[in-house]
């Protein structure tokens, strides 16, 4: 039996109304960390990639897999403002969406934030793309670890090598008025994973360079872009997520 797709992580606490959250899966398509979060107060919903497990490509790109991703989210929530994010990957293809919605005739559903969980600007201004979409790979193979089943193993390393091709072909999207683009928070690891990842000296992850100004904070955690999710540093993404999404709910909009 397929698994629903968005996932309902956490249910909405009885009585609260809050927006709720959409996280959208990282580079190797699952949805797994966020089941480690504490509960946000709010009804959370995670999108895996439906095409990892038969290594099915995104011809159209970011642009095509969040377009896919918004008729997915309203299938689950039909009308109200929504909070949109995720990590990684998952934060550029949250922007995306939010584009995608603010554009679409009659949308019943309305972005109040983006969350992008150390989502860094994906043109690094001193690397090539392809030596860029070698790195992630390889410091994706490297955080993995040994324990990982070897055919789940070699789904997420393809699904991780499509994610960096996608990331280097992505062009963040252009906000036209009157389109506005969404407030949105970064939760930034506080550490360095080695030499080649160059926008972390950047307090808003290259997204500086970026030509619509979104941020509206930057949070910091502990941990590496991928060790904050260890238990020794999770409880700091669990205060920080918490902080942005009460932030975006409460921020006026543009």
């Amino acid at each position: 039996m397929a698994q629903s797709n968005p996932m309902l992580i956490q249910p909405a606490p009885p009585g609260f109304k809050r927006p709720p959250l959409v996280l959208i899966h990282d580079g190797g398509g699952s949805v797994f960390n966020y089941f480690l979060l504490k509960s946000l107060g709010r009804a959370v919903y995670g999108i895996y990639n439906p095409r990892t497990g038969d290594g099915e490509q995104w011809p159209g790109g970011i642009t095509e897999m969040a377009r896919e991703y918004c008729q997915m989210v309203l299938r689950v929530v039909t009308e109200g403002e929504i909070l949109i994010g995720g990590w990684s990957l998952g934060g550029m293809v949250a922007l995306e969406a939010a584009h995608i919605l603010a554009l679409m005739p009659g949308c019943p559903i309305k972005v109040r934030g983006v969350v992008m969980i150390d989502t860094d600007f994906p043109r690094s201004p001193s690397i090539s793309g392809k030596k860029s979409a070698e790195m992630r790979v390889a410091n994706s193979k490297a955080a993995m670890g040994q324990h990982v089943k070897p055919e789940i193993r070699q789904a997420v390393e393809r699904s991780m090598a499509q994610a960096a091709r996608l990331i280097d072909e992505w062009q963040p999207p252009t906000w036209t008025a009157p389109i506005v683009p969404p407030r949105t928070v970064l939760i930034r690891g506080r550490e360095k994973i080695d030499e080649n990842d160059v926008y972390r000296e950047k307090r808003a992850l290259g997204w500086e360079d970026y030509e619509s100004d979104i941020m509206a904070a930057v949070l910091d955690v502990d941990g590496t872009h991928y060790s904050m999710w260890e238990k020794q540093n999770i409880s700091t993404v669990d205060l920080q997520l918490q902080r942005g999404c009460t932030l975006l709910e409460h921020s006026p909009m543009y």
